[in-house]
């Protein structure tokens, strides 16, 4: 099981920047270590794990307007973490457990540190609200954001 603290900011033009992560994994409810954390400037807080990764820079997590066939890195500190993202879809209508959401985008994610991809859609407003990965599939649950259309 893990646990990440993670920092994002917004530009002005809307694109969304990922400045890192700080991560606890468990085992039987105790963290037995910290693997993928990275902050950008790397370690600042007392609270920070040692031997956190020190990116050199922000990473795109989204851009401003997303478009089909948009390829970008949020996380791009080898071999620490790895992920390229592609929008595979866009100005989709996605059903999440008899809620509609309008608008969304589909994301398909890769990693050169494991085989197989990871499918995610984003709903303006709101984040992922579905996640898709080998056989496996995560589902939004509730959100105070927005009022998405019940149907």
């Amino acid at each position: 099981m893990e646990r990440s603290f993670n920092y994002f900011a917004q530009a002005d033009d809307g694109s969304v920047y990922y400045f890192g992560e700080v991560v606890d994994n468990y085992e039987n409810g105790v963290i037995v270590n910290h693997d993928g954390s990275w902050l950008v400037g790397g370690a600042t807080l007392p609270s920070d794990p040692p031997g956190i990764g020190n990116a050199p820079k922000p990473a795109v997590f989204m851009p401003a307007n997303p478009e089909l066939g948009d390829v970008f890195k949020p996380e791009d500190l080898f071999p620490i973490v790895d992920e390229t993202a592609e929008v595979v879809g866009v100005d989709l209508d996605v059903l999440v457990l008899g809620t509609k959401y309008d608008g969304a985008i589909k994301i398909e994610e890769s990693t050169l540190l494991a085989p197989g991809t990871e499918f995610k859609w984003y709903a303006p407003g709101v984040g992922v609200v579905k996640v898709q990965t080998k056989g496996e599939t995560l589902r939004l649950e509730s959100s105070t954001l927005v009022q998405p259309q019940d149907e």
